[in-house]
């Protein structure tokens, strides 16, 4: 048997024993049966796939109904994952920077519908095509500023991060009319959390962490590259289950959020308007409620997009505002589903994760009419 071999034999140890040993909700005596189905998805994903951990939360309106964590969030150290475990959360960032810049509209600090050049600095957003004036703070929140696909990763021991200055300077470049197509720029998310930072006079992780985080007792959420989290953190690892080394972005408002899944589950009801114990609302329900409203003012553009969120007017016959991530080591999805007061999250370690699989089967574990329509369209 070569080395690779054994390596591969190894690591389908280590994640068969992590399934046999899966950590009981918190708090719970025994497994809640009515998410038999939803474990089964998760242990044979992680089986097929060689996945280091997957957590999970569900909550309907102010309880918790399930959290569960399988495998391992350190398999070097042999530390379990935890429904308290750090997760990199990807692009689930950009509904919490979206939060944030929301906190300065409401204090009049940011308008939506100013050019958001009016909050930058020395480096401006420029236009090929359309108009630099015409890319709004709105816009930027929509993905139909004229911005192209962008991501630029900073990997530990590598390239030094440049400033949002540089980044805008070299790629801040409309390559479509404002308002007139979606496309979705990470760079744009980005921006935003530099306008968060000149607006505020805080960097953006302060901002977010006094203005948002705390306020609302989400402890086990933060701005972070992996690193200086110690055995809170999630090691992110590649396909052949190497930890990848910590890494960074120059949008980091769309990508480089850290949470539990149990604080990304609370994160996700009060996005519903529930009130969290012992927490401090940072919006107001209407503000909440508006960014999860499909915004077609944009122009000709008619995308379902809210403020941060994603929208999905027929999910099984149920309305859903979500986000998903995805970046190297890292699958994640939290779902919202309004009329049954129900978030979903699923946080992995590992890349390409079927996470919307393991979300659906959570929800119909226990939204019935979400239940029969997917087995009726099945």
């Amino acid at each position: 048997m070569n080395a690779r071999a054994i390596k591969d034999l190894c690591l389908r140890f280590v994640v068969l024993g992590a399934l046999s040993a899966a950590a009981l909700p918190l708090g719970a005596q025994s497994p809640d049966p009515r998410f038999n189905d939803a474990r089964d998805t998760i242990r044979a994903i992680m089986e097929a796939n060689k996945v280091p951990s997957i957590s999970v939360a569900i909550a309907r309106g102010d309880s918790i109904l399930w959290e569960e964590s399988f495998g391992y969030a350190d398999m070097e150290r042999g530390i379990r994952a935890t429904p308290r475990t750090m997760y990199s959360l990807a692009s689930i960032s950009k509904p919490v920077t979206a939060t944030a810049l929301m906190v300065l509209v409401e204090r009049g600090k940011v308008v939506l519908d100013q050019p958001a050049n009016r909050y930058l600095g020395a480096a401006k957003l420029r236009a090929f095509e359309g108009l630099a004036d015409s890319a709004t703070v709105r816009r930027l929140l929509t993905h139909t500023a004229g911005l192209p696909l962008h991501y630029q990763f900073f990997y530990a021991g590598g390239s030094a991060v440049h400033s949002m200055d540089t980044a805008i300077s070299r790629y801040g470049v409309l390559v479509y009319p404002p308002g007139e197509m979606y496309f979705y720029s990470n760079l744009g998310y980005g921006i935003l959390d530099h306008i968060i930072a000149r607006t505020s006079g805080m960097s953006y992780p302060e901002f977010l962490r006094r203005e948002v985080l705390e306020p609302l007792g989400l402890s086990d959420m933060t701005v972070s590259d992996g690193s200086g989290l110690g055995d809170r953190a999630a090691i992110r690892y590649d396909n052949e289950g190497k930890p990848i080394p910590p890494y960074t972005f120059d949008h980091v408002g769309a990508s480089g959020v850290y949470s539990s899944a149990h604080d990304l589950v609370r994160f996700g009801q009060w996005h519903l308007g529930v009130a969290l114990p012992g927490a401090k609302d940072v919006l107001t329900r209407e503000t909440r409620a508006r960014m999860q409203s499909s915004d077609a003012s944009s122009g000709e553009v008619g995308a379902a997009r809210g403020w941060g969120w994603g929208i999905a007017e027929d999910d099984f016959g149920l309305r859903r505002i979500s986000h998903g991530g995805g970046m190297p080591g890292v699958a994640t999805v939290l779902a919202l589903y309004p009329a049954e007061s129900l978030s979903v999250v699923v946080l992995a370690n590992a890349g390409g994760v079927q996470t919307a699989r393991i979300a659906a089967a959570m929800a119909a574990a226990v939204a019935p009419r979400y239940a029969a329509e997917r087995m009726a369209r099945a």
